[in-house]
């Protein structure tokens, strides 16, 4: 059986709690997760995560990163990691969002990074039972070979479908 990377989590709101939780019960190893806001590390911290302020401190403990973040910010929580040189070659980046292709991580592709977007077809209320929604719900992958299995391998562990939707066709996927 193949060792599942270390996850580090950017962005620990609804999703970013809920999928750190179901990667932890699926036998990942949760190394990080950041958010700026104090209550919410205070959140993660009681679950057992080790929560930061610093976005690049946390990417800098996982072998695979996840921006949980809201659209707007990807690319430059993406340029803050790339610049801080906290990404290195090897490190895997996803992000979350249905909209966007992995496209938006050109930055950190470009300091040798293995990009890809794992979007979760399914909302969260940010409820304990959160991490329970991912079992059967389709995941919308889409980027570098590496970073799509990383995203295959995470979204079947959570026993969810894989979709592969091409960056030409993510708009049309998120429209419907």
């Amino acid at each position: 059986m193949k060792e599942k990377p270390l996850l580090s989590l950017i962005g620990f709101g609804r999703l970013g709690a809920a999928l750190a939780s179901a990667a932890q019960n699926s036998g990942y190893h949760i190394a990080a997760v950041a958010s700026p806001g104090e209550e919410t590390r205070r959140r993660a911290a009681a679950q057992g995560f080790c929560a930061y302020a610093d976005n690049a401190a946390a990417a800098a403990a996982g072998q695979v990163v996840i921006l949980c973040v809201p659209d707007r910010q990807i690319e430059p929580v993406c340029l803050e990691l790339t610049t801080g040189g906290r990404l290195r070659a090897g490190q895997i980046l996803l992000h979350t969002s249905g909209a966007s292709a992995a496209g938006l991580l050109a930055p950190a592709k470009a300091a040798g990074v293995a990009v890809g977007a794992l979007h979760p077809l399914q909302t969260f209320a940010g409820t304990a039972t959160d991490a329970e929604a991912f079992a059967g719900i389709a995941f919308a992958i889409d980027g570098d070979v590496q970073a799509a299995a990383a995203a295959r391998d995470l979204a079947s562990s959570l026993e969810g479908r894989c979709l592969e939707v091409p960056p030409q066709d993510r708009a049309l996927y998120h429209a419907a």
